[in-house]
């Protein structure tokens, strides 16, 4: 359903570029600056043997752009680490320590084993919905577009920014056991309950103030449409499968019994420029340049397709091969993905056997620097030293505070409080090897501070251990735990991705001196598996 609806958006999409970005790829200004006599120069400036790829991007209907697009995406979006698709780690199972500042761009959904901080560890099911993107689905629009400057129907607007998510346990039912001390008596005690539902945990609420490193940020679509200007000596030197697409494309109207048609076109088009440069013509039309330039590649592409039936088929796989040849070797996007970025959070979750809370956090993404600049990368990547052009990483930090929905207990005299703890974290994340990388690392440190002693709601069922002369109260009643203090977690989190698929796997192991509720170290495994729409959006042609 998901690719059916997307790739009919794709293909009535309409190309919304101006007649200036359309020839983007020509120089324009420099073509501006001649006069009419200057033929020669005028002959450089439209040559379209010299600025073929600028005559391909012009010539293409607007469903190729998007594809390519796409692709130049797909360099991006396999090097993010920033993105949180699973649940919120400070109220849930989590496969992190920190809540990312990153979101999806249409839905994902994760499955998460191993709580952080939790007594109870339950098994966590979290489905993520972008404002902007869920909204565009459902109007049958394409989900991340390209668009023209000042086209605001066709920008993504504010909800973006904007990501929605659910939590809910899916853990089989089973019975649990809290063993730890009572804050009132001091003495040890267990507490068994049956947990048998499959019950929602968590809503949140998360909006990117600073969202530069999303793929539908201005940034990367800027980066798109001079893609085509910053490479045309490349192209010369590209690779065999490209200058064979280029020679397939133009060799109909450039072979054959002179003059060829192109030639006789190149003729043409001087004159039509050349006039179109006049004063008298410029000052009666300021765009006679560009539509005269437009005019020309009309005809001949009129000229090339009476030529050779299979010239669309053509210029499609000359745009492919380029936009392969250059979206596997060009760092320019994973470089870019160095933007700070700064989300807010709002968290309201039933944690299983605890009173119900509101968390607040706030989250910050920086990165250190690049490994080297964007040229330089280039630059050893045409020697094949790829390696040394990985994302640098990111750095996350977060804080934030827990209040419970209804005053609680403190366990000092009649004192109640609404606050439950606050909150500390960070975590460095980026690629095993270069950008591309299957593999990703995670490091990272959780500190939680809890004011005063953790509260466990006794269930209906609950029993005490025998040997213990520790009164219950009945079910529904808060037991106090001596559980206050400093909670500390250290993590580390590999995760193996599949990203046309959208798949992520992460795989670690955390340690903490405590946890919520009970006292004692506790090392855990975490697993999870996480599906993003955004990799099987990329991959629709």
């Amino acid at each position: 359903m998901l690719g059916v609806m997307c790739a009919a958006a794709l293909a009535q999409s309409k190309d919304t570029r101006t007649l200036t970005q359309k020839l983007d790829g020509f120089d324009l200004t420099r073509l501006k600056q001649l006069t009419a006599d200057q033929r020669r120069e005028i002959r450089d400036e439209i040559n379209v043997d010299q600025h073929i790829l600028a005559f391909v991007y012009y010539a293409l209907p607007p469903a190729s752009v998007q594809s390519a697009f796409n692709d130049f995406l797909k360099t991006i979006e396999s090097a993010r680490v920033d993105q949180q698709l699973g649940a919120n780690p400070s109220v849930a199972a989590t496969a992190s320590t920190v809540a990312k500042t990153g979101g999806t761009s249409l839905v994902s959904l994760a499955f998460d084993t191993g709580a952080l901080t939790q007594t109870v560890d339950q098994n966590v099911t979290t489905l993520h919905a972008n404002g902007d993107g869920l909204y565009r689905f459902l109007t049958n629009q394409v989900v991340i577009p390209i668009c023209a400057s000042g086209d605001k129907s066709c920008q993504p607007g504010w909800a973006k920014n904007l990501d929605l998510s659910a939590s809910f346990n899916v853990s089989g039912s089973g019975t649990q056991t809290l063993t730890g001390q009572t804050a009132t008596a001091n003495a040890p005690v267990d507490l068994s309950a049956l947990l048998n539902k499959h019950e929602f945990s968590s809503a949140t609420v998360q909006y990117a103030v600073w969202n530069q490193r999303d793929l539908r940020s201005k940034q990367y679509h800027d980066s798109f449409l001079k893609w085509f200007t910053q490479n045309s000596e490349a192209l010369k030197a590209a690779g065999q499968s490209l200058l064979k697409a280029v020679d397939d494309l133009m060799n109909p109207v450039e072979t054959g019994t002179a003059p060829t048609p192109y030639s006789q076109w190149i003729t043409g088009a001087i004159e039509a420029v050349s006039d179109s440069l006049k004063p008298e013509s410029r000052a009666q039309d300021p765009q006679s340049v560009e539509k005269a330039v437009s005019a020309q590649l009309d005809k001949l592409l009129a000229t090339a397709r009476q030529k050779d039936p299979q010239f669309d088929t053509k210029l499609q796989a000359l745009f492919q091969a380029y936009t392969k040849y250059f979206s596997t070797q060009d760092q320019l996007g994973r470089n870019m993905i160095t933007a700070p970025q700064l989300m807010i959070q709002a968290t309201y979750s039933e944690p299983t056997l605890q009173p119900k809370l509101f968390n607040a956090k706030i989250s910050y993404a920086w990165s250190p620097g690049t490994a080297k600049n964007p040229a330089q990368c280039t630059a050893d990547l045409n020697q094949s030293q790829n390696q040394t052009c990985a994302n640098p990483g990111t750095l996350t930090f977060n804080g934030g505070v827990d209040l419970y929905q209804t005053e609680q207990p403190t366990g000092v005299a009649q004192n109640t409080s609404r606050f439950r703890d606050a909150q500390a974290a960070f975590q460095f994340d980026r690629p095993l090897g270069p950008a591309a990388s299957p593999a990703q690392l995670s490091i990272g440190a959780y500190y939680q501070y809890q004011r005063h002693p953790g509260i466990f709601m006794v269930p209906t069922g609950a029993t005490t251990v025998p040997n213990t002369n520790i009164p219950l109260p009945p079910a529904g009643a808060a037991v106090l735990t001596d559980a206050k203090g400093s909670l500390y977690v250290v993590q580390a989190i590999v995760t193996v991705q599949i990203p046309s698929a959208g798949i992520k796997m992460p795989i670690g192991i955390s340690w903490s001196n405590r946890t919520d509720l009970v006292r004692g170290n506790e090392v855990r495994a975490h697993v999870g598996f996480t599906f993003n729409s955004e990799g099987p959006l990329l991959s629709l042609k």
